[in-house]
């Protein structure tokens, strides 16, 4: 399951229920509500929003195996919402970011279609067990270091 910016709400919220082989997010956010109160600042989003797509409290018994893509110039979702995301993830997360995209451009790039096609490729072509859990990781599956939690 392939989401992208809005999208990877719902295909968390998905991954949450449902077994598949593999996810992957697009700029991937935390908290629609939190992003669009940045924006709005003055206006009560939190009743005027019917779905306000908490990711990270849909994440917590997701298992599959997780593909996450962050444009290197998205001033839609900010960064350090993706790193929220992952830092609550429940297992493993390969990162990479995208160089010389923003947040529409991203899905423009030849990097972006190969590396969810070359991680669609690489994973097991079988669900998940639920039953088992994955310890946390703090390195992507390259070895590359993922970024340290936010500050609460």
């Amino acid at each position: 399951v392939v989401g992208r910016s809005l999208g990877t709400g719902v295909a968390i919220q998905l991954a949450d229920l449902q077994d598949f082989e593999s996810l992957q997010l697009i700029t991937p956010y935390d908290s629609l509500l939190e992003i669009v109160r940045k924006r709005f600042p003055l206006v009560p989003l939190r009743q005027l929003m019917r779905h306000h797509f908490d990711s990270i409290s849909h994440c917590k018994k997701v298992v599959q195996s997780t593909k996450v893509l962050l444009a290197e110039s998205d001033d839609v979702v900010p960064h350090e919402c993706s790193e929220r995301l992952m830092a609550a993830w429940p297992g493993p997360v390969a990162l990479q970011m995208i160089s010389g995209v923003d947040h529409y451009t991203i899905i423009e790039r030849w990097e972006t279609w190969h590396a969810l096609c070359e991680f669609a490729r690489e994973v097991p072509h079988q669900p998940p067990d639920r039953t088992q859990q994955h310890p946390p990781s703090d390195h992507t599956e390259s070895g590359v270091p993922l970024p340290l939690p936010a500050a609460r």
